[in-house]
């Protein structure tokens, strides 16, 4: 599919059925959208950690890391428009799960080393997925 990102931080996903060959859907279906609105804020995430790894003295890493958290923190929002929205609906686990990962990977990044920061965070994601399906799925049965 295309993706569209305008300034403003909104986004448009539209498909193409020629380029879905080999897909059981004509259109994306909404948990594809949601990956692909989730893959923003979690390279976004990347990105601000890997400067704070290389250039976090400087005053233009500072800044970078600055724009970086506050953009993935805000297309996570759900609201129309963002990225959080279409995730949220796509796939209410996965909004969760990128959401603690941006966060606690923003809050051990300037206490520990961003190395560090990005395995807790992941291992702490995991961890929450699995208890949320545990809770939400598999007790309720």
């Amino acid at each position: 599919g295309i993706i569209k990102i305008a300034a403003v931080l909104q986004t448009e996903t539209r498909t193409s059925e020629t380029k879905r060959a080999g897909r059981k859907y004509a259109r994306g279906t909404e948990y594809e959208v949601a990956l692909i609105n989730a893959a923003g804020p979690l390279m976004t995430t990347l990105f601000v950690l890997a400067v704070k790894a290389f250039a976090g003295g400087t005053a233009l890493g500072e800044a970078m890391i600055l724009v970086g958290r506050h953009l993935a923190l805000y297309s996570l929002i759900p609201l129309p428009g963002l990225n959080g929205l279409q995730i949220y609906f796509g796939s209410p686990l996965l909004f969760s799960s990128t959401l603690l990962f941006v966060v606690i990977s923003f809050i051990l990044a300037p206490l520990i080393s961003p190395l560090l920061a990005l395995m807790a965070a992941i291992i702490l994601a995991v961890i929450m997925l699995f208890l949320h399906h545990y809770y939400g799925f598999v007790k309720s049965k």
